[in-house]
């Protein structure tokens, strides 16, 4: 290997084998999701479905938890923050939110089935954690609680009545209704 040093190479196929193992583990356990209540999901139920091994589970994460909390707040920064940008740099328009939605258009299956299960609360949780920080002033810490509630329950309205609006006619409802961003 031309110019890197054999720990570099190792290093960086031990990142991309973490990479897949946490991919393979969060796909499992949306998949089995589907068929069993959270609490009901074991650690050797879910490395049996992903093609893991428990010990392989455990230098990765420390419980089932661990696995559905990493998924959250991945997918929720990648989505937020990395893909429509940081909704509290700036007022909220029309389009940011009709990019939202129709980034959650394409999550939907994965977000019903959080939605019909016993963590759908936790969900909620995680999201607000990445949205607020305790070091913020109260009225702001407010602000985005109030916000993040508003657009996560809107999310889940849109999504159980089956999605009947467009994305588009969703960023106008949430314009129209004043749900800006601070």
């Amino acid at each position: 290997m031309p110019g890197k040093t054999l720990p570099d190479a190792l290093k960086r196929r031990n990142s991309e084998l973490k990479q897949l193992t946490r991919e393979c583990l969060t796909e499992a356990l949306f998949s089995l999701m589907k068929e069993y209540d959270f609490e009901q999901i074991t650690v050797t139920r879910l490395c049996e479905k992903a093609g893991v091994s428990r010990n392989t589970f455990y230098k990765t994460f420390g419980s089932v938890r661990d696995v559905f909390r990493g998924s959250v707040m991945s997918f929720n920064r990648d989505i937020i923050f990395r893909r429509l940008g940081n909704p509290f740099g700036k007022t909220c328009q029309k389009q940011w939110y009709e990019d939202y939605f129709n980034i959650i258009a394409q999550y939907a299956d994965v977000l019903r089935v959080i939605m019909n299960s016993d963590v759908a609360l936790y969900y909620m949780q995680q999201v607000n954690a990445l949205m607020v920080s305790p070091k913020q002033d109260a009225e702001t810490r407010y602000a985005r609680y109030m916000w993040s509630g508003a657009i996560q329950n809107i999310t889940m309205e849109w999504l159980s009545s089956g999605m009947l609006q467009s994305p588009e006619q969703m960023a106008e409802i949430c314009v129209k209704i004043g749900l800006s961003c601070k």
